[in-house]
């Protein structure tokens, strides 16, 4: 049996063409499957076309009232096909009530027939016949590749430009778009495959409604006891905008990671976290084999997440403009938004630090040795050797951070990189300094816009996994925004995108770190 492009090269059609025109395409797959699978006498196509013209009917009018019948016959055609065969699937599927596994082996047999338009019914009789006499079945594999969720994502990916999108699909899924959509896909288009599959059969250039009105974001129809296979496009466009927005989220600077603690909160409340400085030192077992219970910290520090968002739309005008770019860029600006929001709260956190870094506690000094250089480092140094805990043993707790505004970071890498020294008119000398501690630099330390900015203010921090100065919380472990997508309130018209963060920074360890003035 020859497939259907090879049945329209054979009668002088263009398949490319053809599948560029919906109505066309569904009355010649009406004379393809009457013509090649014998469910009807054969058709000739261009028979038919000019067949039943009334007298003085004009041209255009016949074309137009041809054009509906055979677009009328096709859909019934396809819905009785469909029909039928899911009304003999859910009759087979009686007989297995309680074989769970045999129910699913049906139902993926019944989804990939409905899916390829060249099982008719006899075939599918027959498939049905092989299977309940334990014959292995068939898979119907479709001429043309299958469109599915994951596909029309990365078709949308691939037409705005996703950075790294091999590592988000995979070969196939992708293979699957670029063959289905060459020229790349568009926002009506993608609109239209969403509402073919819940039954639009309309142009969605001239019923942009009609289709919005069909897609219905998300909702499910059913027929014949299982549900139709249907794109949920609310869920599609959340989706590829959520890469976008990851994509963005980390382009915005994250210096904020290297210096705090991270944990996962599973609520809104406050949560509470005890000093590392309780009595946890081992002690000798005495005799009989009895372990002290440690006890800890009186000493504790509160954290809490809240809930940031944001809202933007694609209006009417990006719909019928088919600007797929005003996709990516409204998602691009949501990661984006929510990155600046996170270093905002974070850094407004970590400078309201003047009661949290004092020399009352051992951890601040305001000398004029403050200045960042070498020599600094070595009155800070010793600083930082004289911190002990609350019972005045060592902490224990090395240095492992070096925190500089933006104006110290080439200096302070160079002090960490450099083996050696070099004063005026002196040869090198060893770097003690070198690779001692990791540079972490931010350009928020320095930003007047933050209460307790400074530019000459810097800092030595433990190892946040060891004692951490700061500590950030993410509800339900979720580090990156969500985005959501829904069709707009009825007073709007287009899509309406909503990126929600739930997230909270806090001051924790003071014990972790030191604070150098820099300046007197």
């Amino acid at each position: 049996m020859r497939t259907f492009n090879e049945w329209l090269t054979a009668n002088g059609f263009d398949p490319e063409s053809v599948s560029a025109n919906e109505l066309q395409k569904l009355s010649l797959q009406a004379a393809w499957r009457a013509s090649e699978q014998g469910d009807a006498k054969p058709v000739n196509p261009v028979a038919a076309a000019n067949a039943g013209t009334p007298v003085g009917a004009q041209p255009a009018q016949k074309a137009a009232d041809d054009g509906f019948a055979a677009t009328m016959q096709a859909i019934e055609s396809e819905n009785d096909r469909i029909g039928y065969i899911r009304s003999s699937t859910v009759q087979l599927c009686k007989e297995y009530v309680g074989d769970s596994d045999r129910v699913k082996q049906i139902r993926a047999l019944c989804d990939s027939a409905v899916a390829d338009q060249s099982v008719n019914k006899q075939r599918w009789d027959l498939e049905l016949m092989r299977h309940t006499r334990g014959i292995s079945p068939n898979v119907f594999v479709p001429s043309t590749p299958q469109v599915t969720a994951d596909v029309l994502e990365a078709a949308v990916c691939q037409s705005a430009g996703l950075k790294g999108i091999e590592q988000v699909f995979d070969a196939r899924t992708l293979e699957a778009a670029h063959k289905k959509f060459k020229g790349g896909i568009g926002l009506q288009e993608l609109i239209g495959e969403a509402a073919k599959s819940h039954g639009f059969r309309g142009s969605v250039g001239r019923d942009l409604r009609g289709a919005m009105k069909a897609v219905q974001f998300g909702e499910m129809q059913a027929t014949g006891g299982f549900a139709v296979s249907t794109y949920d496009l609310s869920g599609i466009l959340a989706n590829v905008a959520n890469k976008f927005v990851r994509e963005s989220f980390m382009y915005v600077e994250s210096e904020w990671r290297k210096i705090t603690a991270i944990r996962s909160v599973r609520d809104y409340k406050a949560i509470t976290t005890y000093a590392v400085t309780g009595d946890m030192k081992y002690e000798k077992l005495a005799p009989g084999g009895e372990i002290r219970h440690g006890t800890l910290s009186s000493e504790s520090y509160t954290n809490q997440a809240d809930l940031y968002a944001k809202m933007i739309g694609l209006d009417h005008r990006d719909l019928v403009n088919d600007d797929l770019g005003a996709l990516s860029v409204a998602a691009r600006r949501l990661g984006r938004g929510a990155a600046l929001k996170l270093n905002e709260v974070f850094w407004t956190a970590f400078l309201n630090n003047a009661s949290f870094f004092t020399s009352g506690r051992g951890n601040y000094d305001d000398g004029t040795d403050t200045a960042f250089s070498a020599d600094g480092l070595a009155a800070a140094d010793a600083i930082w050797s004289a911190m002990t805990d609350p019972d005045g043993h060592p902490l224990g707790s090395k240095g492992a951070i070096l925190l500089v505004p933006p104006k110290f970071r080439v200096a302070a890498m160079k002090l960490m990189g450099s083996q050696t020294i070099n004063a005026a008119d002196e040869e090198g000398v060893l770097n003690p300094w070198a690779g001692m501690f990791e540079v972490v630099s931010s350009v928020y330390l320095a930003n007047s816009t933050i209460s307790g900015y400074s530019t000459d203010a810097w800092y030595i921090l433990s190892d946040p996994r060891d004692v951490p100065v700061m500590e950030v919380v993410f509800l339900n472990g979720q580090e990156s925004p969500t985005i959501e997508s829904s069709e707009m309130d009825f007073n709007r018209m287009g899509i309406g995108f909503r990126g929600y963060h739930a997230f909270g920074a806090a001051l924790q360890e003071y014990r972790g770190g030191l604070k150098l003035k820099g300046t007197v």
